[in-house]
């Protein structure tokens, strides 16, 4: 008995005798499919189409391809695979059209639509689409092709259809609407202008520069106010304290009167001076002034009545005293001055009224300008964009 070692290779070796069989079955099975191919592939036609696909209209060709919108290559063919995997009612749809079901009871039917998709492949180059089927019959193959790219053609435009009119609704709906936003808006500005008639819009830095100067305006009228104030106090004073009034006597030489007639003179003057200051208070028909006025018309008469006797007459010559009552220059000279200064006065509290308005307002377009530089910057903002949008 002949003994082997137990190398690798001779074990090998001794693989490869014992599966000789499996090899030769191998060879003749490889045979025998060839030979079938070979067979089937006699007596069957291939038909082709070659369909151009294009994208959305006004879209380039690589966006086309590259996008997934309804209308471009890229969607079509998404509905190509729709149909082809899934769809297998739109194979039997189709080929019932064209009437390929004429002749063939319903699991003939049934095997012949499963077949001619079987047929079918597909095959995509750039912007087209090939449709192959190898079919048997030359003219059925034809007609397979032609009911499904009559039938998928369809579906794409209904599709692209459905998707038109619902864009046209979404755009015709969007174009009222934002004709609508864009005219509010229009309304908006239009009364905000209208509004702002005759008011100068300021930035606010300028509006607060412009507050800021009449306040100054303002503190000095009011200093100014308080000095003119004061000295129309200080010229009360003095004229409470000035007499309106002044004597003045003047002596001359003449003839020496008794002092009986002495008195009525000064008397009478001091009644007519008296009577002098009432009519500027009061009326004729007041008692005072017609107190006066008959005290007066007595001393007038005792003095006539006395010039008529001896002891009226002049008994020799002597110094004459006479006193005349007029306005104190210096009263008269404060009077004018406080009459001045009360117009002042006046004058500087109108022009106070006038600037401490103005700084009202300062201040309200100080307050108010950001806001509403803000919402009319926006206003205009929105109604340029509505519009854009509109009119695209």
């Amino acid at each position: 008995m002949r003994v082997y070692g137990s190398s690798p290779l001779y074990n090998y070796v001794e693989l490869i005798f014992r599966s000789k069989r499996l090899f030769i079955t191998s060879i003749v099975a490889a045979t025998l499919v060839t030979a079938v191919l070979a067979a089937r592939r006699v007596g069957m036609y291939n038909a082709t189409a070659v369909v151009t696909l294009t994208g959305n209209s006004g879209v380039n060709t690589m966006d086309a391809v590259g996008s997934s919108a309804v209308g471009s290559v890229r969607d079509k063919l998404s509905i190509l695979k729709d149909v082809v995997v899934q769809d297998k009612q739109f194979f039997i749809d189709a080929f019932k059209e064209k009437g390929l079901d004429r002749g063939r009871s319903a699991p003939e039917f049934d095997k012949f639509c499963r077949d001619a998709h079987g047929a079918l492949n597909f095959g995509t180059g750039e912007n087209t689409l090939n449709i192959n089927c190898r079919w048997p019959d030359g003219s059925e193959a034809e007609q397979i092709i032609n009911a499904f790219y009559s039938a998928y053609s369809a579906r794409v435009l209904d599709r692209e259809t459905a998707t038109s009119q619902m864009r046209t609704k979404l755009i015709t709906s969007n174009l009222a609407d934002y004709t609508r936003k864009q005219q509010d808006i229009e309304r908006k500005v239009i009364a905000y202008r209208k509004a702002h008639i005759g008011i100068a819009q300021a930035e606010f830095s300028q509006a607060n520069s412009s507050y800021i100067t009449q306040q100054q305006v303002v503190k000095a009228q009011e200093a100014d106010l308080r000095m003119a104030q004061q000295g129309m106090v200080e010229l009360d004073r003095l004229l409470a304290t000035t007499p309106k009034t002044v004597l003045e006597s003047e002596v001359h030489q003449g003839p020496t009167q008794s002092a009986e007639y002495t008195n009525l003179q000064n008397r009478k003057s001091d009644l007519e001076v008296k009577l002098s200051d009432l009519m500027q208070k009061y009326t004729e028909s007041a008692p005072e002034v017609r107190k006066t006025k008959a005290q007066l018309a007595e001393a007038t008469d005792s003095l006539s009545a006395l010039e008529k006797t001896a002891s009226g007459k002049p008994s020799k010559p002597g110094p004459v005293k006479q006193t005349t009552t007029m306005l104190n220059p210096q009263w008269q000279s404060l009077a004018a001055q406080a009459a001045n200064q009360r117009v002042g006065i006046q004058r500087l509290t109108a022009q106070l009224q006038n600037s401490r308005a103005a700084e009202a307002e300062a201040l309200r377009q100080a307050s108010t300008s950001p806001d509403e530089q803000f919402a009319f910057k926006w206003m205009v903002n929105d109604l340029t964009l509505y519009t854009s949008i509109r009119d695209n």
